[in-house]
């Protein structure tokens, strides 16, 4: 496999920092995230005001979000749930 792919074009702090404008320029449609320490933090089902305000935002904006973990299930659910978003577990993330 070519590791190079994976290598980020981009690079953001905070997921929340990751402007709207900028993701409509792009003509970003659908995004990946990961959960922990990226959604919430990787012991909580607490998501931080302005990731959430974030989040919102960008589905108000019409792009799919969908969450990716390398956990299982139950925690990734609930918190998808909460936005009627997409999720996968056991992701095998970065492969």
């Amino acid at each position: 496999m070519n590791l190079e792919i994976l290598r980020p074009t981009y690079l953001f702090r905070h997921v929340e920092d990751i402007p709207l404008c900028w993701l409509q320029e792009q003509r970003i449609k659908h995004l990946l995230l990961d959960v922990d320490n990226t959604i919430a933090s990787w012991d909580s089902e607490q998501i931080d005001p302005k990731v959430d305000a974030w989040l919102r935002a960008v589905l108000d904006a019409q792009i799919r979000i969908e969450l990716l973990s390398n956990s299982p299930p139950g925690r990734l659910k609930r918190l998808a749930g909460q936005y009627g978003i997409g999720w996968t577990s056991w992701a095998l993330k970065p492969f």
